[in-house]
């Protein structure tokens, strides 16, 4: 379950295709089209508090309370450098 109700952040991908959310600790990533989720991460302590699509759509950064930024490659959505 989300920790909150609503997302706290909301971005689309450069395309439009996907739309990805902060729901405090937990970041989500939704198909738009087929309207379907395809990814979700809860890390442990962190809460994000912000996130941003490249310029061309492959990667997706978060920014935690921790001040750590981390990098997601689409489409597998695993945490790269």
């Amino acid at each position: 379950k989300d920790a909150t109700p609503h997302p706290t952040r909301l971005a689309f991908s450069p395309d439009g295709q996907l739309l990805a959310g902060i729901y405090g600790p937990a970041l989500v990533v939704w198909d738009v089209a087929a309207r379907k989720e395809v990814a979700r991460h809860q890390p442990a302590k962190k809460h994000f508090k912000g996130l941003a699509f490249t310029a061309d759509g492959s990667r997706l950064l978060t920014a935690s309370n921790e001040q750590v930024v981390q990098v997601w490659a689409a489409p597998t959505w695993g945490e790269t450098t």
